[in-house]
């Protein structure tokens, strides 16, 4: 799908969705969409660990809650919501007299004045491959701020007893996810690059249940699910779904890169990128 011409519009990866169809069928986008006969299929992630595409048309986005502290009787019953993105559409165009238009070459709809898209196309359509650099830009931004709290999610299955301990609860989503803490020990940047999702620079991270300080927030993912999950084949993700900023409200670092990257690529926010991708 990299060399279709097609515009995409705002669903996040790690958004929680519904099966309308089977309303007891929770997962978490994942960020792949596919076309089959004329549908838009989404990928999600179920609490197994399952990866299945359902029908876009199928699927109704929820408010997965997050409780802001797991043993503090005063927050015992506190929930926060994270209001997801209204529902997306995938719609594949073709350009057509220097135009877009749908695919069997017939007109837009009409969309609502000051909606954002993205387009996204093979660099080699331009037409003047001169203008590519400019499209190509990259800039560093400022993500979370030392000290700053994350949760690696992990299922807690399994888990050996030493460390139920290190284990938050997330709840009511049914069934129940835990997260496990860990701290930045300095600044985390992100390294932007027009047209391109952001990736995160390296950085060190401690994670207290397991004694140890790591180089980035990728490592710090791996090295969790290698404890707390020991039973999965493979214990690397994408941390942009799996892993949260707690405080002040518990969101998904995927909510929150979306939001950099709408205020991107500006000279006064820029910062020189460096350090690992995560």
């Amino acid at each position: 799908m990299t060399d279709d011409f097609h515009t995409t519009l705002s669903l996040a990866p790690g958004d929680w969705l519904i099966d309308v169809k089977s309303p007891g069928r929770r997962g978490r986008f994942t960020g792949r969409l596919a076309i089959e006969a004329s549908r838009v299929l989404v990928q999600l992630e179920y609490s197994s660990h399952k990866l299945e595409y359902r029908p876009l048309t199928d699927l109704k986005p929820i408010a997965p809650t997050l409780p802001l502290q797991q043993d503090s009787p005063e927050n015992r019953d506190e929930v926060h919501t994270t209001k997801p993105d209204p529902r997306a559409l995938h719609i594949p165009v073709l350009v057509k007299d220097n135009a877009l238009v749908l695919r069997d070459e017939t007109r837009l709809p009409a969309f609502r004045e000051g909606t954002k898209a993205e387009l996204r196309i093979a660099a080699r359509a331009l037409d003047d491959p001169s203008l590519i650099p400019n499209f190509l830009k990259k800039e560093g931004m400022l993500f979370l701020q030392a000290r700053s709290e994350l949760g690696a999610e992990v299922n807690p299955d399994g888990v050996l007893a030493e460390l139920n301990n290190a284990l938050v609860k997330r709840s009511p989503i049914s069934p129940p996810y835990f997260y496990v803490p860990f701290y930045l020990e300095e600044d985390l940047q992100i390294t932007l690059t027009t047209g391109k999702r952001g990736k995160l620079a390296s950085c060190k991270c401690r994670i207290p249940s397991l004694g140890l300080t790591v180089r980035s927030v990728n490592e710090a993912y791996t090295r969790i699910s290698e404890a707390f999950e020991p039973e999965r084949r493979s214990h690397t993700g994408n941390v942009f779904s799996k892993v949260y900023h707690i405080l002040p409200q518990p969101r998904l670092l995927a909510a929150l890169r979306k939001e950099i990257e709408s205020r991107s690529l500006r000279p006064e926010n820029s910062v020189p990128p460096s350090g690992e991708n995560s």
